[in-house]
């Protein structure tokens, strides 16, 4: 059984009303994905300050742990010393 195909009247405009119309639905979509991606660069922006402190903390500990490294094989007392620099760094970064 087949449905009834019902033709859609649309009532004859102008080509100026068409020209506003294209143009007032491209405006409005544009406004929409610009209220979208507002929303989305604030949330980014909010969270952006905590991970630059992790990824601060994770390169500290990385540095901390090749100093620890290379004082573990060569007893040398700079890296002892560079080793507690960076592990103050992350103490500070906490």
């Amino acid at each position: 059984m087949r449905l009834p195909i019902i033709p859609l009247r649309i009532p004859a405009i102008k080509i100026r009303g068409k020209i506003f119309l294209g143009a007032g639905i491209y405006i409005f979509l544009a406004t929409i994905i610009g209220v979208f991606a507002y929303r989305e660069l604030y949330s980014i922006n909010s969270k952006l300050p905590l991970v630059e402190k992790m990824d601060d903390m994770t390169h500290s500990i990385i540095e901390a742990r090749t100093y620890e490294k290379n004082f573990l094989l060569y007893r040398q007392e700079r890296d002892i010393g560079e080793f507690k620099r960076y592990i103050s760094a992350i103490k500070a970064v906490m």
